[in-house]
């Protein structure tokens, strides 16, 4: 866990809720005790949104994004129900797919500069994660959602310890906890540490001298290189490590944290090998 977990605090907490009329009734009670806890430090501001359909969702969000600047703390609670490849299920009985609803975050979270949090009442919506391009914005800096099916009841109690702790005691560490064991909680900047650490090593040591070979094969095979040309090519595939900067690094990751350093280095890249303290 970073030093986000201690020092986030919302300046917009963003209610959206669409569920079935008969099951308002739990995300009322939340949406009460909220809204004491709000009045009480009046430090945050809270916006409550029922979109109908998938169309109102995607205003909705929009203009979120639009509202947001680059020194806001956003937290969006998703309030909806989902399905586990068909995505969030709106009221209207109208699907949004994971992917889909993952733009829409990434759209809020580049407008205030990779500070999006999101709590995810819907069942499966771990799916929400993506790291599969590094030129489009992280939907958030950090989620917590449920990669399961989550029954109602075991929500309310949850939710209303949870914002306790965070408005309260501003405690985002315990806040988190509250959550436990329903909610899974996962930051994409760790992802992105380790995907790009076991590049940077790819072809150092034993394995990597295997990797390298490997790496060299294929290109022969494929015709990009030509045999005369092997030592170039190991060559330039270990400077590919050495040779990385912090200027590199602050480059390859630009888009994907929204302008943002990522908070490790290169030295951290290529000196750690398990998982480091703020992994635990």
């Amino acid at each position: 866990m970073n030093d986000w977990c201690y020092y986030f605090q919302p300046t917009d907490i963003h209610l959206i809720q669409s569920v079935p009329q008969g099951e308002m009734g739990f995300i009322r009670r939340v949406r009460d005790d909220l809204e004491s806890a709000l009045k009480r430090t009046q430090e945050s501001n809270m916006y409550i949104y029922n979109p109908s359909c998938a169309s109102d969702l995607t205003f909705i969000l929009s203009n979120i994004a639009s509202r947001l600047t680059s020194n806001t703390n956003p937290l969006l609670q998703l309030d909806f129900h989902g399905h586990r490849e068909n995505g969030c299920l709106l009221a209207s009985g109208e699907f949004v797919s994971w992917p889909s609803l993952s733009h829409s975050l990434g759209e809020i979270n580049l407008r205030c500069k990779n500070r999006l949090a999101v709590i995810s009442c819907a069942c499966f919506s771990f799916k929400l994660i993506r790291l599969d391009r590094l030129d489009v914005p992280a939907p958030f800096n950090f989620l917590a959602a449920p990669s399961e099916e989550i029954t109602i009841g075991s929500l309310q109690q949850r939710l209303t310890r949870f914002y306790q702790a965070l408005i309260d005691q501003r405690d985002l560490e315990n806040a988190l906890k509250s959550l436990q064991p329903e909610f899974s909680f996962h930051w994409p900047e760790y992802d992105l540490f380790f995907v790009i650490r076991d590049e940077l090593n790819k072809y150092r040591g034993n394995k990597g001298r295997k990797n390298l070979e490997e790496a060299v094969s294929s290109a022969i095979v494929s015709g990009q290189i030509e045999p005369n040309q092997i030592a170039v090519l190991r060559r330039r595939l270990r400077r590919l490590a050495q040779d990385f900067t912090e200027a590199d690094l602050a480059k390859l990751v630009h888009d994907y944290l929204c302008g943002r350093k990522p908070f490790f280095t290169v030295e951290d890249l290529r000196t750690i090998e398990r998982n480091p303290y703020w992994m635990r």
